[in-house]
């Protein structure tokens, strides 16, 4: 899977995702752009630790940012809608993963799944009505594909063989 840094969403990274008790993301030294999950005896105890939760909050912040002013801001219903996607998708990965039972989990992740697929049709909808910038529209959608494939890497290491699709 291929995924860019929150930091510098033009630098791309391939990362392997194994989910374990004890995980954290370290650099191949090799520089060639490779991560791996592995286990290095650091518990994953926080929805925060989560890349896939990370990439979700990421989303919210950038949607709350372009629609607190300018055309989208106009638009309450608009408005309304797609910040609750975008919280819906946060909220639900953290909601699953302090469950921590697979089958809920994975139930929890599929609704934020939806909610990502909801929160990235109603961006594309945002530019066809000209609430955003080209700048705008191309970083929220990036961000919400970015956490789509997050979440779907996120629910096949669960265990979900039918995790389809980004």
């Amino acid at each position: 899977m291929q995924i860019s840094s929150t930091e510098r969403p033009d630098v791309v990274v391939e990362i392997e995702i194994i989910f374990c008790d004890s995980a954290e993301i370290l650099e191949n030294s090799s520089g060639t752009g490779r991560a791996h999950l592995v286990r290095v005896g650091k518990p994953v105890c926080k929805h925060e630790d989560l890349i896939a939760w990370q990439l979700c909050s990421h989303l919210r912040r950038l949607v709350l940012r372009y629609t607190r002013t300018g055309p989208a801001s106009d638009d309450f219903d608009y408005r309304r809608q797609l910040r609750k996607a975008a919280r819906s998708a946060c909220y639900n990965t953290s909601e699953g993963f302090y469950r921590y039972r697979h089958g809920e989990f994975r139930h929890l992740l599929n609704i934020a799944r939806g909610s990502l697929g909801e929160a990235l049709d109603q961006i594309d909808e945002g530019a066809d009505n000209d609430y955003f910038t080209r700048e705008q529209h191309s970083e929220m959608r990036r961000m919400c594909l970015r956490a789509l494939k997050a979440n779907s890497a996120l629910r096949k290491s669960w265990g979900d063989s039918e995790a389809p699709g980004i």
